[in-house]
């Protein structure tokens, strides 16, 4: 029986990682090694987890000082000894059979990876994720096809680039030497993704939901406290994507167009959190905005998108960053977040 390497990265998940650890010891695929990386955490997370190594001898525990979540799959990828690789967030959990299943479908359509479906955990409520992709579930789709479509998904945002859905033969990282780029702060799931799907001959879309992604609006993509520096690292993600389709010969216009609306997209959203937190002072936002629009990487993003490509809530924005008109810009973000407030208001 294949070993399969189930890589935990892990950093302040008390409150979660019991039923995170649960859901792994008690599948129904045995033969598993479970690489648990503590990212130096600073509760009890580690206690939790040498707890569960004293009843599970699969588990194997490195603890490590803080470097990321990047960092800590690295390290998981760098030791793991089975056949087979996947990902597990700590504060997610699987179904009992989850890997059971990728495991049975990557070995039946002898395809590089499987990637399953999923649902989407928000609070106490369960919801199947939609993600439209009708067209490639339930079969094999080859590199041609992956280059041509499942790219374009990926950049628009159809396809989401969690790792924690795919199960890869481990050969494949190995052999490209495939890792997380441990710069990147957010979305280096996405460079991940890329990258390895560029590298890989086959993969298979399951369309039965085994993974339960737990919706955090503490993580590091929502939390004001990182809305500036994550800006700037969606610079650096979109220049890294921009390498690997130049490097991988994608020439297709209308790609790089996507990609560069849908960074436009992420910027505004994070204009309008440091907007939310920093409405008091119009200076800061408007310094924010001011420095970034020194940043030549940015001006080229926004050169290059396209208006009808934009999401709604950012087609007002972006003319408005462009034009310099930042009290204007300021009045709509204000009139966004009192619609907001109201339309709560009204569902409760």
């Amino acid at each position: 029986m294949d070993k399969i390497s189930i890589i935990v990265p892990i950093y302040n998940v008390s409150d979660y990682l019991n039923e995170c650890l649960d859901s792994i010891i008690n599948q129904t695929y045995k033969n598993l090694e479970i690489i648990c990386i503590n990212d130096g955490s600073t509760d009890n997370s580690l206690e939790i987890v040498k707890f569960y190594a004293q009843k599970d001898k699969r588990i194997i525990i490195v603890d490590k000082q803080n470097g990321g979540v990047s960092s800590a799959r690295n390290c998981g990828i760098k030791i793991a000894t089975g056949n087979f690789l996947t990902f597990v967030d700590p504060d997610d959990y699987l179904e009992q059979n989850a890997i059971e299943k990728l495991h049975e479908t990557i070995i039946e359509n002898d395809v590089d990876i499987v990637r399953g479906n999923f649902y989407k955990n928000i609070n106490d409520r369960q919801r199947l994720a939609n993600e439209k992709l009708n067209e490639f579930y339930n079969r094999v789709i080859d590199n041609k096809e992956i280059k041509e479509k499942i790219v374009i998904k990926i950049i628009n945002g159809s396809i989401k680039c969690y790792v924690n859905l795919l199960l890869i033969k481990k050969y494949i990282v190995e052999k490209f030497h495939i890792l997380f780029d441990e710069k990147i702060y957010i979305m280096e799931d996405i460079i991940f993704y890329l990258t390895l799907f560029m590298k890989i001959d086959k993969i298979y879309f399951l369309d039965i939901p085994l993974y339960h992604y737990r919706m955090n609006p503490n993580s590091l993509t929502n939390s004001p406290k990182y809305s500036v520096r994550n800006m700037y690292n969606m610079i650096d993600v979109n220049e890294s994507i921009t390498q690997i389709l130049i490097n991988n010969n994608i020439r297709n216009k209308m790609i790089y167009i996507m990609k560069d609306s849908a960074y436009c997209n992420a910027i505004v959203t994070n204009i309008y959190i440091i907007f939310k937190q920093q409405k008091k002072n119009r200076k800061i936002i408007y310094k924010y905005i001011n420095t970034l629009l020194e940043n030549k990487r940015f001006l080229n993003i926004l050169e290059n998108c396209q208006e009808k490509t934009l999401n709604l809530r950012s087609r007002i924005p972006i003319m408005l960053i462009k034009k310099k008109h930042y009290h204007t810009l300021y009045l709509f973000f204000y009139f966004r977040m009192m619609f907001s407030y109201i339309n709560k208001y009204i569902k409760q």
